[in-house]
């Protein structure tokens, strides 16, 4: 198995493989259209010249693996051999046993859905007004991202809110404060629902399925497929989402190591 790095000169590779796969590899296509600085793209291939995995590396530290086991594990190899400094892994369910293997005491582990829409497909109820967000509300948005999930978003921080014209955020508000947020992230092809948060205080009351539906309704203005996540664990959520007309498509396992 032959561990090669995507480049300009070879980025046809990639890009002919992820055809029509773009809800499967929605993160690495994004990634490196969007963000290339920030974004390392591997293929495996084996003796016979064929592709069986596709990796991402994303700000040096965030690792994606996609394709066979073999592959995975030669890729992790690689990671180790090239001391990148892993803080967090993600691989399908065919990695289960080499990622146990590889990391015997992650932080923090779990399973992750990933949930599929299409246009046409929505059932959407937007019982709330919704207002776009700004640079200057990052610190609330973090506060209430570590408010809803303190286990998971317990260290968010300002400065990691990724914003910009391709990433906006909206909240349902209840005078001046926030009640529900969303954070998309959307391109000319595809988008997803980045995260979805609601203040404990104001659950049951609809805000979560009204602040969902407004943003596939914003969002399918703009594409026609969008994808969102939820840990496999997240009855409720799962619930709202498959509310708006989200189905489950794919499952994979969430290792933070760091």
């Amino acid at each position: 198995m032959q561990i090669e790095r995507i480049t300009s000169s070879n980025e046809n590779l990639f890009f002919s493989y992820v055809k029509d796969k773009e809800l499967e590899f929605f993160f690495y296509i994004m990634d490196y259209k969007q963000y290339p600085e920030k974004t390392q793209l591997f293929i495996a291939k084996n003796s016979d010249n064929e592709i069986e995995g596709l990796f991402i590396i994303w700000q040096e530290h965030t690792i994606q693996c996609r394709g066979s086991e073999a592959a995975a594990r030669t890729f992790i190899k690689y990671l180790k051999q090239t001391k990148v400094d892993i803080h967090q892994i993600t691989g399908t369910l065919e990695h289960q046993f080499l990622l146990n293997e590889c990391f015997p005491n992650p932080k923090m582990k779990f399973n992750l859905f990933r949930m599929t829409l299409r246009k046409g497909q929505e059932k959407l109820d937007e019982k709330y007004k919704i207002v776009e967000l700004n640079e200057t509300h990052k610190e609330p948005i973090a506060a209430l991202l570590r408010k809803s999930d303190p286990v998971y978003f317990g260290d968010q921080t300002a400065d990691r809110i990724m914003m910009d014209e391709n990433r906006p955020f909206f909240a349902i508000m209840d005078g001046d404060k926030m009640t529900s947020i969303s954070g998309l992230w959307i391109d000319e092809s595809m988008g997803i629902i980045n995260l979805i948060a609601t203040d404990p205080n104001y659950r049951r009351q609809q805000r979560a399925t009204s602040i969902v539906s407004s943003s596939v309704s914003w969002l399918f203005k703009k594409t026609d497929k969008i994808l969102i996540h939820v840990r496999s664990e997240n009855f409720p959520a799962i619930n709202t989402y498959k509310k708006v007309g989200y189905q489950i498509a794919f499952e994979y396992i969430v290792m933070t190591v760091k």
